[in-house]
This record gives C-alpha cells, sequence and structure tokens, in this order.
C-alpha cells in the first residue's frame, strides 16, 4: 500500500494518492474484520449445559457488518429437519450493524417458517436493544433473547415440553 500511494504521488498527486491510499486501508480493514468472523456448530457448549437432541447450539465470534453478516448468517441456514430449536451463542460479537439485523431478522423468519425457534444467547443490552428496535422481539416458543446458556437450555426444553415441574420453579 505504502508503494502504491508512493507512485500515485510521484505520477499524480498528493490529493489522488491520500483517496486511493484511505480508500485501500478501508477495503484492507475490512477484508480482514471479515475474516474474523465465524459461525460454528457447537457438539456440547464449553460450560458443560446439556441440549436435547432437537437444539442446534451455534457459537457466533466476530464482528457482524455488512462485510461479515451475510458470510456468518449463511452457515445457518443449512440445518438438520431434526433440529427444532437454534440456539445463537452471541457472547463474542462485539457488534452489530444494519445489514446485520436485516439478516438476522430474515434468518428468523425463514427458520420460523419451517416451524424452528431461536434462541439468541449473551448479547448485551445494547445489542438486544437494537435487535427490538428493529423488530426482532420476544414470541413465546419461537424466539427469545437470554443472557446464559443455562437459561437457553431450559427454554429449549420448555419449548420441547420436557421440563419437569421440579425445574420450572
Amino acid at each position: 500500500m505504502l508503494v502504491i500511494c508512493f507512485a500515485l504521488t510521484v505520477v499524480f498527486d498528493m490529493v489522488i494518492a491520500v483517496a486511493v491510499g484511505i480508500g485501500l486501508a478501508a477495503a484492507l480493514f475490512i477484508r480482514r474484520m471479515a475474516q474474523l468472523t465465524n459461525t460454528q456448530r457447537l457438539a456440547t457448549p464449553s460450560t458443560g449445559e446439556h441440549f436435547p437432541p432437537e437444539v442446534a447450539l451455534y457459537k457466533i465470534s466476530g464482528p457482524l457488518f455488512f462485510g461479515a453478516a451475510e458470510k456468518a448468517i449463511a452457515t445457518l441456514r443449512v440445518i438438520d429437519h431434526s433440529v427444532r430449536i437454534v440456539v445463537l451463542d452471541m457472547r463474542d460479537v462485539p457488534s452489530l450493524d444494519t445489514t446485520a439485523l436485516v439478516a438476522l431478522d430474515t434468518l428468523r423468519r425463514e427458520l420460523g417458517e419451517q416451524g424452528v425457534g431461536v434462541i439468541f444467547v449473551g448479547l448485551p443490552p445494547r445489542m438486544a436493544m437494537k435487535l427490538k428496535r428493529a423488530g426482532i422481539r420476544r414470541e413465546a416458543g419461537k424466539l427469545a433473547v437470554v443472557s446464559h446458556l443455562t437459561h437457553a437450555a431450559r427454554m429449549a426444553r420448555r419449548w420441547l415440553g420436557r421440563e419437569t415441574p421440579a425445574k420450572a420453579k
């Protein structure tokens, strides 16, 4: 990038070199941030919490913004037919932008049409508020936002009708 800016300064002028340099720096930053964002399906969470077999647990890590949101969400569109609830562990997501909100809302609607519920876990209050403002609100048996995997597992069992009365208290 330094060589390109130097060459542009010599061949054209400083204004063009600075403009191109800023554009290249932004493009490289977006690419690096998109590479940091990933989604993976977890067999069991690190907390040791037990989820029923009809529950798919996914961990999303990295910033969800226009350069990475679609890549991260695309993994979630391919789920087994036996899955009735998708739990999204988003504790390692530092930021969401409008593109990510649209992608999450689209995913929620697509899964809802298939009869699959979605539980968001670990969103900081400001990001949970962003979801709410975007129209992504709690719906019993379809959508929830919780703070811990333990709460998500309990809610998933309740949605599946497997929670015993002793645990319901």
